[in-house]
């Protein structure tokens, strides 16, 4: 009768301790392998904050990142000299280049201003040529021939005398175009006479 009433009673309880199984008169089996793994996990721990703690403090370098509001007060401009850009003529069945004997390029800008005038200016267009129309940080990228196929003389670049030219969008005073021209010789009939592209930075 009495065992009885225990059980009932043993139904209700809820905060009474859990049964565990000791080793050793404790709860967890210990080496000298596991001892000495934690201490180094503690170690490398506490040189991981320390120095991260140190690393946040010195400020030495910052990554920042940021961009340019796409309206009708930020003024934006990026010179060419610190462009990188390649362009060649490649004929589309052999995958050859095309001879300037054939085509060229010819580049020119276009400022357009908010009250109706405009301007025009030469850009010179020259063969590509690592430290003189390239910058030389671009070194071991132009070097790594994966990334073209081809070699850096096939390829045009904007002359180094365009290092003051740039790309603008001044709000209220106006924008500019670079524009860059495919010429076929007078001789040639199996290409258009003039192709146009044309890049600016208004929104």
């Amino acid at each position: 009768m009495v065992n009885k009433c225990h059980s009932i009673l043993y139904f209700f309880d809820l905060v009474g301790t859990s049964p565990e199984l000791y080793i050793f008169n404790k709860t967890r089996y210990k080496t000298i392998f596991s001892s000495i793994l934690s201490i180094i996990i503690f170690f490398l721990s506490v040189f991981f904050t320390l120095y991260s703690l140190i690393e946040f403090f010195k400020y030495e370098n910052p990554i920042i990142s940021y961009s340019k509001g796409n309206d009708k007060k930020t003024k934006r401009e990026f010179f060419l000299k610190d462009s990188f850009l390649m362009f060649a003529l490649i004929d589309s069945t052999s995958y050859e280049s095309i001879n300037n004997s054939i085509a060229y390029f010819e580049s020119d800008y276009k400022i357009f201003y908010e009250n109706g005038t405009s301007e025009i200016g030469n850009i010179e267009i020259e063969r590509c040529e690592l430290g003189k129309n390239i910058d030389i940080k671009y070194k071991d990228f132009i070097e790594d021939k994966s990334n073209f196929g081809r070699a850096l003389g096939e390829f045009y670049c904007l002359g180094s005398s365009n290092k003051d030219v740039s790309l603008f969008y001044y709000p209220n005073i106006g924008y500019n175009q670079i524009r860059l021209h495919i010429i076929f010789k007078n001789n040639i009939s199996i290409y258009s006479r003039k192709t146009t592209n044309s890049y600016n930075l208004r929104s």
